[in-house]
């Protein structure tokens, strides 16, 4: 019988705002790992670092050809993200939860107070709403926005699990209220637009399994030979996908997806 070691992975300093249900849907997708079904049996947390706000992760396959494919590939990108699994089993000692204490240093916490202060910012909460991480998938989407952006004087600062911000590049900006908030509301219009103008997406739950595997393996099927679609999906607790990418793919993809399973009625939406 196999060392149970064999059927993990380990990813070092992982951001803690990296949480386990995308950890869960990155290394579980077959575009991040290769062919196969790639269910993910246990997520462990270890070696938090307070001061860096990071962690390591061990991840436990169900299969341990999904161990062998990620050493393999070497690494995994996920939007500003990129990770270098280890094969747990070689690894001669892991230390785990330790915590590291770090004594707050009050002077250099207030200088760095005093000069976030006077930035301006604007932070999205809704990330889903905004696939933001389909540039790192199509680098023409990601030039043409950056482009935009820095027409209306701003730039993305960072790209985090569950928020992005983006802040301004005209120093003139800061510190005064008015500019600031003339220019939030400007932003918020603009990417309103901008998604509107070119992203969609569209979701799919099905409890059927046999309809969820067809389904699936389609859409998997349509979106590899298309770079400007980007797919999600899991196959546990319930079965569910999501396809983000340029409004009309989008369109094409669903509209094959629903014609293609018409025969057994069902229905995206």
């Amino acid at each position: 019988m196999a060392d149970e070691n064999e059927f993990k992975i380990l990813l070092k300093n992982v951001p803690i705002d990296f949480d386990k249900e995308t950890i869960e849907l990155v290394f579980e997708n077959k575009r991040n790992v290769g062919p196969g079904d790639h269910s993910i049996a246990k997520i462990e947390e270890i070696n938090f670092i307070q001061r860096e706000q990071t962690r390591d992760v061990v991840i436990q396959y169900e299969n341990q050809e999904s161990v062998r494919l990620l050493i393999q590939k070497g690494q995994v990108k996920y939007k500003e993200f990129e990770f270098k699994p280890l094969e747990y089993s070689a690894i001669e000692t892991v230390e785990v939860n330790s915590t590291e204490h770090i004594e707050p240093n009050v002077k250099s916490e207030q200088i760095e107070s005093n000069k976030t202060s006077c930035q301006a910012t604007f932070e999205i909460n809704e990330i889903y709403k905004f696939p933001f991480y389909l540039f790192e998938i199509n680098r023409e989407f990601w030039n043409d926005f950056e482009k935009v952006l820095m027409s209306i004087k701003a730039k993305v600062r960072s790209i985090e699990n569950d928020k992005i911000i983006i802040e301004t590049s005209d120093d003139e900006l800061l510190c005064e209220p008015e500019k600031v908030l003339e220019w939030k509301n400007n932003l918020a219009h603009f990417l309103d637009n901008y998604f509107k103008q070119y992203f969609e997406f569209f979701e799919f739950n099905d409890t059927n399994y046999l309809n969820w595997t067809q389904i699936r393996d389609k859409a998997i099927e349509c979106v590899s030979n298309s770079p400007n679609l980007n797919l999600i999906y899991r196959n546990k607790p319930q079965h569910f996908l999501r396809v983000e990418g340029q409004r009309d793919s989008v369109h094409q993809l669903k509209e094959s997806l629903s014609n293609f399973y018409s025969m057994i009625q069902v229905t995206l939406v």
